[in-house]
């Protein structure tokens, strides 16, 4: 019975497909389809916003609407974090999503969207749109299409009509993609011409402002490319101290079935230019099937960073561009590098939709129809790459585009009431939850990532005092250039002086109730802030501790160490304090100050100061603090990253002076016996041990024999005794400490080292072992996720045939069942 139903079946559905083909059906389809437009467009969208369109205009009310993308593109981003961060506006998002949620869900969504738009003062748009070109817009609402590409390559909109892409004239007249507009932004004045054609606003050509295109002021700012690289060395690791060709063709085709083309003979390129170069290829975002890069060349020779890097960071980070008909080209010029045009089907593309300019002469590179010319080309470059020409393309199409369009912009949106709107960012000291301290020197290569993450951390109420301890590299320039975009952030610049002291002239500054003082090398959980801050007031403490990650970003890799927040040392309850714990509140935690959130009335009552050294600055402050902290909290989180290798941090690096750590810990032992910290002998006792602890381990850490000769002869002399070390076994909470320690009362320099060197070995092993369980435990991990999403794609796929068969239609038009 089964095969008969399999063969009904397959006679069906031949026959489905037979019946769908015949031109009256056809026919009847496309006008069926049209009459849906026709109502949808005529009185469905239109009914929800008119019944919106009486109540009174929010003039604070701004909506950003994407058509396609699932978050706020790059076209919106720059102008959509400014008036976020520097507007007082009530800012709403419309993610419509065309073509990838099912109809019902994409018109539900253009309802709520138009009711939205109906009393809203400002609109937002980057992309073509026959949703909101249905309604007639109110008068007093402006909307601003931030169009999402520069220059005028390919024709687009009106200009496409009676071309094999796009509709006839009556079609696109009946129903508009480009009404409504109060202004349309272009990247030049060279092309207000194009865009008055391609959107019907030859009658209205005053309309379309050549103030510049917002999304290529990243460009311009100095952190864009430094972050593009990182992200790009992230990605495809082998790519360092390669060139870079990105191929970014368009897409063929329709949007709705767009393809992409598969021309490009990678294992030609990979044989002429393996050990100098890498290829990046970027497809059309509307793809859904590019091509397999092969498995011998993917991830050594190149990558598809299609869905894992955007054009903005590939742009920045590419040698060498090859393009077809794609407007990035016009952005891609304001880097003045090579472009090449791998125009193989350019008769073709040309009688689909055409150019706005005649497409031989707008080219600044050669055009290619094989991948033989593109590689002779690229491999004579030196000789035949003609800047100049690039240079007056990027003249005649971007000169607009200067790093300044966005402020343009919103002032032509705004007008008058550009200052009005726009926050003074006067703040009261009770306003101000966190103040975050940051020395910097020779910090450049870092910024971007520190600085990057405290401006973007989810507690808002901050200030960052970035403090310049005279660094020789553009690391002020750069916070400079952050500071004018984000009021929170400033800048003091001394004179070298040091860690210690540059932590001092920003503490001088602090307003917050909370003090942190985070490196400028570091890397910090984007809620780091919030969960200290959190933790801190509810606990209502003077002192929160967090954990850290040591951080080697040369691999990639991370560490976990313990001693950072031991727990063995603490006490079941938090907060908690030196009466809880006065043998190990020295030791609970390590001396380093960026793993801490301080109470500012705990630095300013007791006249905390950092000391002008340029190592171990932070010893005495910090153990101060600990033993003074009247209630102390814990957050159990790794929330910093440690980058360990970093040789130009203000606290890294072995000193000059091998004296500084000795020096440091004798001047917290004075502070603290004078603060009457030593009258409770488990107070004394934990203080030993740290110190002990530390001493040892400097001598460890000398790079030569003479310093660790003398720095050996100098503790057993009178380091030990002028800082009260005591010599009892079960005085010391590690018994390898102790056993170092009684090495070096024998005279032996050579005995010391060789018990310090098995010591390591010991904790490597362990170390070892622990990682490797990790790994094992993350595998395990992965195959498990892998099996699950395997699974789920099954289970997507069967519901997607499912949802294409008539039967599950019909059930769904009669309300069987609900999606």
């Amino acid at each position: 019975m089964s095969k008969v139903i399999r063969a009904m079946k397959k006679v069906y559905w031949k026959g489905r497909k037979k019946i769908k083909k015949l031109p009256p059906v056809k026919a009847a389809k496309k006008y069926m389809g049209r009459k849906r437009k026709d109502k949808l467009l005529y009185e469905t969208l239109p009914a929800a916003y008119n019944a919106h369109k009486n109540e009174p205009v929010d003039e604070r009310k701004v909506i950003f609407i994407e058509l396609r993308l699932p978050d706020v593109s790059n076209s919106f981003r720059i102008l959509y974090d400014e008036l976020q961060r520097d507007f007082d506006l009530d800012i709403h998002v419309h993610l419509l999503r065309n073509s990838f949620v099912p109809r019902e869900e994409y018109i539900r969504r253009c309802k709520e969207m138009l009711a939205d738009a109906a009393t809203a003062k400002y609109i937002f748009v980057n992309e073509a749109s026959d949703v909101l070109s249905c309604v007639d817009m109110r008068p007093e609402t402006i909307v601003t299409q931030l169009w999402h590409a520069c220059g005028a390559f390919k024709k687009f909109g009106m200009s496409t009509a009676e071309l094999i892409f796009g509709p006839n004239a009556e079609e696109l007249k009946r129903h508009p993609n480009n009404k409504n507009y109060t202004y349309v932004t272009v990247s030049s004045p060279e092309i207000v011409w194009a865009y008055a054609e391609a959107m019907d606003m030859k009658d209205r050509q005053d309309a379309i402002r050549p103030v510049g295109t917002s999304r290529t002021d990243i460009f311009y700012r100095s952190e864009t490319i430094a972050q593009a690289f990182q992200n790009l060395y992230k990605e495809f690791p082998k790519a360092k101290g390669k060139k870079i060709i990105l191929y970014a063709p368009t897409f063929r085709g329709r949007v709705a079935r767009a393809k992409t083309p598969d021309c490009f003979d990678l294992e030609k390129f990979a044989e002429h230019f393996k050990d100098e170069y890498v290829v990046i290829f970027k497809h059309h975002p509307l793809v859904k099937n590019v091509p397999q890069i092969p498995e011998e060349l993917n991830g050594t020779f190149a990558i598809d960073a299609t869905k894992t890097m955007t054009i903005e960071d590939l742009l920045c980070v590419s040698d060498i561009c090859i393009s077809d008909y794609s407007s990035l080209v016009f952005e891609y010029s304001l880097f003045e590098r090579p472009m090449l045009f791998f125009a193989y089907d350019l008769d073709e593309y040309f009688d689909w939709r055409g150019f706005y300019y005649d497409y031989n002469e707008l080219t600044p590179g050669p055009v290619c129809k094989t991948n033989d010319e593109m590689i002779d080309y690229i491999s004579h470059l030196d000789e035949r790459f003609d800047k100049q020409k690039v240079i007056d393309f990027k003249e005649k199409f971007m000169r607009s585009c200067d790093g300044h369009a966005t402020d343009r912009i919103l002032h032509m949106v705004f007008a008058d009431r550009y200052d009005s709107l726009k926050l003074s960012h006067e703040r009261t000291d009770d306003e101000i939850k966190v103040s975050v301290v940051m020395p910097v020197y020779n910090a450049e290569n870092y910024l971007f990532d520190s600085l990057g993450n405290v401006l973007k951390q989810t507690l808002k109420d901050i200030e960052v005092i970035c403090v310049d301890d005279g660094s020789t590299d553009r690391s002020a320039e750069i916070i400079e250039d952050y500071a004018s975009r984000d009021f929170r952030l400033s800048l003091i610049r001394q004179k070298n002086q040091y860690a210690g002291a540059a932590r001092n002239a920003g503490l001088a500054k602090c307003r917050g109730k909370y003090v942190v003082f985070w490196d400028a090398d570091d890397r910090f959980a984007l809620d780091a802030l919030e969960k200290l801050y959190t933790k801190a007031e509810a606990d209502e403490a003077d002192l929160c501790v967090c954990d850290i990650r040591k951080w080697d970003d040369t691999t990639d890799r991370y560490v976990l160490p313990s001693n950072y927040l031991r727990k063995e040392f603490m006490p079941e309850k938090v907060p908690f304090s030196k009466e809880d714990i006065p043998q190990y509140i020295f030791n609970f935690t390590t001396n380093i100050p960026w793993n801490k959130m301080y109470r500012r009335s705990l630095i300013t009552d007791n006249d905390l100061k950092f000391e002008h050294r340029q190592r171990a600055n932070d010893v005495v402050f910090v153990m101060q603090a600990l033993y003074l902290a009247k209630r102390i909290t814990v957050v159990d989180e790794r929330l910093i990253d440690y980058r360990y290798n970093n040789a130009n941090n203000l606290t890294a690096g072995l000193s000059k002076d091998l004296y500084s750590t000795y020096d440091a810990f004798l001047a917290a032992h004075d502070i603290l016996k004078e603060r009457g910290a030593f009258e409770n002998e488990k107070v004394k006792q934990s203080f030993d041990n740290k110190t002990l602890n530390l001493l040892v381990q400097s001598i460890d850490l000398q790079t030569n024999e003479a310093s660790a000769r003398e720095l050996f002869d100098m503790l057993l002399q009178e380091g030990f005794r002028k800082i009260g070390i005591e010599d009892y076994e079960n005085y010391y909470y590690s018994r390898k400490v102790y056993q170092a320690y009684r090495t070096m009362l024998t005279g032996s320099l050579v005995d010391t080292l060789i018990v310090l060197k098995e010591q390591k070995n010991t904790n490597l092993e362990v170390h070892r072992q622990k990682l490797c369980m990790q790994r094992l435990k993350v595998q395990r991990q992965t195959v498990k996720i892998q099996t699950q999403k395997e699974k789920l794609d099954i289970k997507t796929e069967q519901l997607k045939k499912l949802r294409g068969q008539m039967g599950y239609r019909i059930c769904k038009k009669l309300g069987f069942f609900k999606e």
